[in-house]
């Protein structure tokens, strides 16, 4: 899967001099980690504890001027998923999540990569607005491309919400 794609540079720039959430020590420290264990920089600073993934990406996200998404496997309709071919979605680190009109959002690890962005644009003929997303969630949202699962989430979906539950007891 495509690796997302943030500087060490960006990330000191991002995480010490803007919003100065850890001090310039602590950055190297989880430089050090990062390279030891090879994991990406963004990764390392959220497992030492000092800001949570999310948190950073959002900031990315914002300082790259696109969109984020926590993506949940319910936010990701059939149609849109439909639209890119599994094989190309695996191998590029993306799951279309909704479609509209002629817009597509598109959850990727790398939503700067204008040629995977140009690329979706001309299989699928909609307009492609990536959003950044973190890696794991991505990869469960592609566990959709087996049908069996998302007819499995459907039936327990509906299930749950038909269960009667008997009325607590006043006591």
């Amino acid at each position: 899967m495509a690796a997302m794609l943030a500087t060490d540079e960006e990330l000191r720039t991002l995480i010490v001099t803007q919003l100065e959430l850890v001090d310039t020590a602590e950055f190297e420290k989880a430089q050090q980690m990062a390279v030891r264990l090879k994991i990406p920089l963004e990764r390392a600073l959220a497992e030492r504890g000092r800001i949570p993934l999310a948190f950073l990406l959002a900031q990315l996200a914002q300082a790259w001027d696109v969109g984020f998404i926590e993506l949940k496997v319910g936010d990701v309709q059939l149609a849109a998923l439909q639209t890119v071919r599994e094989e190309y979605a695996r191998s590029h680190g993306v799951v279309p999540f909704e479609c509209q009109d002629r817009t597509l959002k598109v959850a990727m690890t790398n939503p700067r990569d204008r040629l995977i962005i140009r690329e979706m644009a001309q299989m699928t003929k909609y307009e492609v607005v990536p959003y950044l997303a973190p890696e794991g969630n991505i990869r469960r949202a592609q566990l959709l491309y087996k049908g069996n699962l998302r007819d499995m989430l459907e039936r327990s979906a509906l299930r749950a919400s038909t269960a009667i539950t008997p009325p607590a007891k006043a006591g």
